[in-house]
């Protein structure tokens, strides 16, 4: 076994063990983060009706909201929803497409985002984006074992040496990693807030 083929393996085996390890983090700080919401929600809202100052109130609803950012006749409205949880955590994702504050009681998206077919344009693109560099995410992952023929056309016509391959291959990488993330991101955001609409429009018809 070559030197080289030994390097390729070692850092295709420690990219997949940060992956791993990325993933089980995300899931640990998860479970905390809901532990932390189920406390705060308990204690503010249960002692809510003894409440008598308003700065210690509209922190409550904003430590319930998760964000000092929210209007708070806002948060109100969310915690009516059938379900409030997810309303909170919808509009958490999804505010940036929202007015700050409701328009005639309700929830309203941002005059460059209130046309349906905008927000449907917007997440095709961002899938699109997404599948394009997930692509680009595999073939770098996969060049350690196997680099396809057009790649190596491509090295070759821009006269890339063995060196110059893989400097260029941990740069697409990263690079393709950040866009996958933030086109992800992007898609649940336009979910988010395609959910939250819906989960308003069904309060309002069964209130």
């Amino acid at each position: 076994m070559s030197f080289d083929l030994i390097i390729k393996i070692v850092v295709a085996f420690v990219s997949m063990l940060s992956l791993i390890i990325a993933f089980f983090n995300i899931r640990f700080n998860s479970r905390k983060k809901l532990i932390d919401e189920y406390t705060v929600a308990k204690a503010f809202l249960e002692d809510l009706d003894n409440l008598k100052n308003k700065f210690v109130i509209e922190k409550g609803y904003q430590a319930v909201a998760g964000s000092d950012t929210f209007d708070i006749d806002v948060i109100k409205h969310l915690l009516l929803f059938p379900n409030p949880s997810r309303a909170l955590r919808d509009y958490r994702i999804a505010h940036s497409l929202f007015c700050k504050n409701r328009v005639n009681g309700r929830l309203r998206f941002k005059w460059r985002f209130r046309s349906l077919w905008v927000r449907n344009g917007m997440a095709i693109f961002h899938f699109l984006i997404y599948w394009l560099f997930a692509m680009s995410v595999f073939y770098c992952l996969l060049s350690p074992f196997y680099i396809p023929d057009f790649a190596e056309d491509f090295f070759s016509g821009l006269g890339f040496d063995q060196t110059k391959q893989w400097i260029f291959i941990v740069f697409t990488l990263v690079i393709s990693l950040y866009l996958v993330v933030l086109s992800l991101y992007k898609l649940a955001v336009y979910y988010s807030a395609k959910r939250l609409f819906e989960q308003e429009k069904q309060w309002l018809d069964f209130k």
